[in-house]
C-alpha cells in the first residue's frame, strides 16, 4: 500500500545570522552618536549580507520587538516622540525595562488615609434645587400655563 502523507521540505538554513544580531552589529559598527535609523540599518545589513526582498519588512519588525524587549531604544532626538521603528536607535547599556505598550494603562488607585470628619452635631442643610430657566439652545423658556 502507498501512504498519502506528504513529504515535508525543509527550507535550506540561511546563510547570514539572525536578524537581531545583524541590526546589533549594525548599530556598533556604524556608531552614530545620535543613534542610527531604520534605513541606515537597513543599508549596512543589505550591504553586508546576501538577503531576500522581504528584507526591509523583517529589519522593521525586529527594530519593534527588540524596543519591546529593551535591547534597543530611541536616540537623540527621537527619544520622547518616536513610536515604533521611527527614529534613530541606540544599543541599550544595560537591560531596562521593556516599553510599555501603546494602549493607556488603567491609572492605579492609590488608597489614601480617609480624612478625619468635623465633630459637629447639626448637619447642614441641603441646597434646594432651582430649576434653570435658559433652554439648551439659549432662549428663555416660556413659562407653563396650566388651564383649569
Amino acid at each position: 500500500p502507498v501512504s498519502n502523507k506528504s513529504k515535508t521540505i525543509k527550507s535550506p538554513k540561511p546563510d547570514h545570522p539572525s536578524f537581531k544580531n545583524m541590526i546589533s552589529n549594525a548599530i556598533e559598527s556604524l556608531n552614530d552618536k545620535s543613534g542610527s535609523s531604520k534605513l541606515a540599518i537597513l543599508k549596512y545589513i543589505q550591504d553586508n549580507y546576501t538577503l531576500k526582498d522581504t528584507a526591509p519588512a523583517h529589519v522593521k519588525r525586529t527594530i519593534i520587538r527588540m524596543l519591546d524587549e529593551g535591547e534597543l531604544q530611541h536616540a537623540g532626538k527621537s527619544h520622547g516622540t518616536a513610536r515604533g521603528a521611527s527614529g534613530s536607535f541606540k544599543l541599550s547599556s544595560k537591560k531596562e525595562k521593556p516599553r510599555e505598550s501603546l494602549k493607556p494603562a488603567s491609572p492605579s488607585k492609590e488608597v489614601d488615609e480617609p480624612v478625619a470628619q468635623k465633630a459637629s452635631g447639626t448637619p447642614k442643610p441641603s441646597k434646594s434645587v432651582v430649576p434653570k430657566s435658559v433652554s439648551k439652545r439659549g432662549r428663555p423658556k416660556k413659562p407653563i400655563v396650566k388651564r383649569a
